[in-house]
């Protein structure tokens, strides 16, 4: 994998609508709290390169923190709350009211961003695919609002892909051949938070169209 580091930037993280899952501990310790967010599920090239770029940090910078599983690597866009009946159902008509057109993902750099106890180690959208997951973001509000939720979501947000936490950083490293995937669809995911189960549960394709991304 073709990294190029340079001086670490002032990313942070910005809190997702569903807020802070602790880290660090076993399944055990945590209860299984069972949530639903929308994402972008990468394909499997791009989840198996993911994977094995945050193997490659976690050697390079000594990291010793748990990484998420090729298979659970996704971009979060919205999330929905817990997993009850009436959930499900809002989400499916949020899921049905969004239009959009297919664009592709790119993801530039690697970053530790600020957190709690642990930081986070994730990888950064291009400027085109930001702005995609951005306006996804901002129509599934939009439609949980004309359903008449109440869910907060006009808050900051920083599309990103997860690779796993940990107590120590990386620097701000460039990606010299940037991670990319064709987004054709939205997925709602069943996550056992804690266990780190996610389940696919629907999906809504985009609009053929594509919008390739920088």
């Amino acid at each position: 994998m073709d990294l190029e580091r340079k001086i670490p930037s002032r990313a942070e993280q910005l809190s997702l609508e569903f807020g802070p899952e602790p880290r660090l501990e076993t399944p055990s310790a945590r209860a299984v709290r069972p949530v639903l967010f929308f994402a972008i599920l990468p394909d499997p090239a791009a989840a198996a390169r993911m994977a094995e770029l945050g193997r490659m940090l976690r050697r390079r910078y000594d990291l010793t923190g748990p990484a998420a599983a090729a298979a659970r690597l996704h971009v979060s866009v919205f999330g929905v709350g817990g997993e009850t009946e009436a959930g499900i159902a809002l989400a499916r008509r949020m899921g049905a009211a969004v239009t959009a057109r297919a664009f592709e993902m790119v993801l530039t750099r690697a970053v530790s961003f600020r957190g709690g106890q642990t930081r986070p180690l994730v990888l950064c959208c291009s400027d085109g695919a930001a702005a995609a997951l951005t306006g996804l973001r901002d129509a599934l509000g939009q439609a949980s609002d004309d359903l008449g939720q109440a869910i907060a979501w006009r808050r900051p947000f920083t599309p990103h892909l997860t690779l796993g936490h940990d107590f120590g950083a990386i620097p701000d490293t460039v990606l010299g051949d940037p991670i990319r995937w064709p987004a054709r669809e939205l997925v709602l995911v069943r996550s056992d938070r804690g266990l780190g189960h996610h389940a696919r549960l629907a999906s809504w394709p985009f609009h053929p169209r594509f919008d390739r991304g920088p």
